[in-house]
């Protein structure tokens, strides 16, 4: 998806004051008739508990447009994103 960098923009702009930052965000949102995102919401399931970054990941899912779901309904949709720090021991310190 071409939003998923800014989703990573969400975390990594918090990675600065929060170096050990990692966990799950599970993502339940609703694509409405139209294709847009009525709603998203972080599910209980989530291990990530900064608030910072499960608002701006939220308000990114906000702005989303799908394709229009077949037959008119809506779709709802539950994705997990694994944020892990990607810093192994050849960091400078």
């Amino acid at each position: 998806s071409k939003h998923v960098p800014e989703i990573r923009k969400c975390y990594q702009s918090d990675l600065t004051q929060n170096p050990n930052l990692t966990g799950k965000l599970v993502v339940k949102f609703v694509v409405s008739k139209t294709g847009t995102v009525s709603s998203a919401i972080r599910k209980e399931t989530s291990t990530l508990e900064n608030s910072d970054v499960v608002a701006c990941v939220l308000s990114e899912f906000k702005e989303m447009k799908f394709a229009e779901p077949k037959g008119g309904g809506v779709v709802i949709v539950t994705y997990p994103f694994i944020f892990t720090t990607d810093t192994g021991d050849s960091q400078p310190h």
